[in-house]
């Protein structure tokens, strides 16, 4: 995940902008019934949340703070729990549920620091809460998720980048950072 993160570190906000369109247009795809060549492929979903999570990382604050290297040890357990979980190892659902947990409560901990909230932090609170949650109930398989819930956070986060986008539209060099 390191070296897509590396790909990515050069590209400027517009073709970030552009990718997240094509992910919408696949949404509606998938929300309308038509299945798309790769749409349930791991590597492509490893892809565009290494995407997502990359574009965040460059135009928010989460990363150049102290709490940030705080994540370290729960990125490389949620690094173990996927390896387990495509080796059918045991223990796979616990080691990402671990980590999704202490990465959620280290955000929540940086976002009640965090001083002023803009709306768009907000956004992406939700956005990453609801992602969270919504992967800690479908490895618990204790309840039945509807399939329009597994949408929830592709909305939230349509509506954080288009937030992002407002609160930017008459900076022009945001554009080409």
């Amino acid at each position: 995940m390191h070296a897509v993160l590396v790909i990515f570190s050069d590209l400027k906000n517009r073709y970030f902008l552009f990718v997240f369109a094509i992910i919408a247009v696949t949404d509606i795809f998938l929300l309308l019934g038509i299945e798309l060549p790769l749409s349930g492929n791991f590597a492509v979903n490893l892809f565009i949340s290494a995407f997502i999570l990359n574009f965040f990382n460059k135009n928010g604050t989460y990363s150049r703070t102290k709490l940030f290297r705080f994540n370290y040890p729960f990125l490389s357990m949620a690094i173990l729990g996927m390896l387990c979980k495509i080796m059918h190892y045991p223990y796979g659902s616990e080691f990402l549920t671990i980590s999704f947990l202490g990465i959620l409560i280290i955000y929540l901990i940086h976002f009640s620091r965090k001083n002023p909230k803009a709306v768009t932090d907000i956004l992406k609170l939700t956005y990453f809460t609801f992602l969270i949650l919504i992967r800690l109930v479908k490895l618990s398989k204790q309840f039945a998720i509807p399939e329009i819930a597994y949408f929830i956070p592709e909305l939230l986060l349509f509506i954080t980048v288009s937030s992002m986008v407002y609160d930017n539209r008459l900076n022009k060099v945001w554009l080409d950072q």
